[in-house]
C-alpha cells in the first residue's frame, strides 16, 4: 500500500521528491502530464497503465509511451 514515503510510487517520487527515476526527458515529461491532468488523475493513469507491470517493463512502457513519434512512421 502507497504510503507517500521516497520509493513508494514514481508520480510521488517525481512530483514530491524530485527523485530522478525514468531519467530525462522522461521524468520531465511525466511532471507535464501531471500538470496537465492534476497529481490524483495521473495517479489514476499511471496506476491503471503500468503500476501492475513488473519495474523493467514499466520504464520501457513509459519510454515508448512517451517517446516522439519516429519521423520515418509518421506518414
Amino acid at each position: 500500500m502507497p504510503n507517500g514515503k521516497p520509493g513508494d510510487h514514481p508520480i510521488t517520487d517525481v512530483m514530491i521528491h524530485n527523485r530522478v527515476v525514468f531519467g530525462e526527458p522522461w521524468d520531465s515529461q511525466l511532471r507535464e502530464i501531471v500538470d496537465l491532468l492534476g497529481y490524483e488523475r495521473a495517479h489514476e493513469w499511471f496506476n491503471a497503465s503500468y503500476w501492475s507491470k513488473p519495474e523493467g517493463e514499466v520504464r520501457l512502457a513509459i519510454i515508448v509511451d512517451l517517446s516522439p513519434p519516429s519521423p520515418h512512421l509518421v506518414s
